[in-house]
This record gives C-alpha cells, structure tokens and sequence, in this order.
C-alpha cells in the first residue's frame, strides 16, 4: 500500500453468540460500502448463489 492508496474499512461485527456459521469473504466492495450493506452491488451473485442452499429466496430479501 502507498501513500496514494484509499484506506477502506469494513463493517462493524453483526454476529451474535448464538451464532452458529459465518461466511466469511473479502472487504465490502465501495457499492456495499456506500450503501451500509453487504452485497449491496446488484451485480454480485452472493444471494443468487446461497438461495439453493438454504432454501429461500434471499434475492427478494436482501
């Protein structure tokens, strides 16, 4: 990293104790920053993706 280079930040923590699987992944991408939601871009496949796996629609609930 360079002088030059933005520094990003991430999220704060949203897991709770009785959390039992986190999926973890990179640093938000500016979309998701900007719009204070991970996989905010429309663009991104995450929720597409996770909705076979548990068996419900996340697009429309993201």
């Amino acid at each position: 990293m360079t002088t030059a280079d933005p520094i990003h930040h991430a999220f704060e923590r949203t897991a709770e104790d009785r959390t039992r699987l986190l999926i973890l992944g990179s640093l938000p991408g500016q979309k998701s920053l900007s719009a204070r939601h991970y996989y905010a871009n429309p663009c991104n496949q995450f929720w597409r993706l996770l909705t076979p796996v548990v068996g419900t629609d996340l697009v429309v609930l993201s």
